[in-house]
């Protein structure tokens, strides 16, 4: 999967030439009605590459691309790594777990992570 972004024209125009696709720009497909055939027709495009081949296109290009990543693959993403964005919590079972750290960075505060979140399916009851 990947997640595609686009907002201002030059973003579009950049996306479009990078998947053989300019004659997208076509206004037919600009319309509210026309948005599902767009989106098929750059579908057609994007699943003649590979995702790596996508990427090491994209990556040289000023366009808003980037692939949906599984949580496996999230954890050991360059981008999350260097901005801390795990950290190790205790379980309370002399173990530890890994999770999300907050997003968040302040010059005057680092949060503290004690609590791990709920097992699976414990609060079940409450939506039944």
């Amino acid at each position: 999967l990947v997640f595609i972004v686009v907002l201002p024209c030059r973003f579009l125009r950049g996306f479009l030439e990078a998947i053989d696709g300019l004659e997208l720009l076509n206004t037919k497909f600009m319309t509210p009605a026309g948005a599902s055939q767009l989106k098929k027709e750059i579908q057609i495009r994007i699943e003649k590459k590979t995702l790596s081949e996508w990427l090491s296109i994209f990556q040289r290009l000023d366009v808003c691309v980037e692939p949906v990543l599984g949580l496996d693959e999230v954890v050991e993403n360059p981008h999350f790594q260097s901005r801390g964005m795990w950290v190790e919590v205790e379980t309370g079972e002399g173990r530890k777990q890994k999770q999300i750290a907050s997003p968040l960075r302040f010059s005057t505060f680092q949060p503290i992570y004690r609590h791990i979140g709920t097992p699976k399916g414990a609060h079940n009851h409450l939506f039944s």
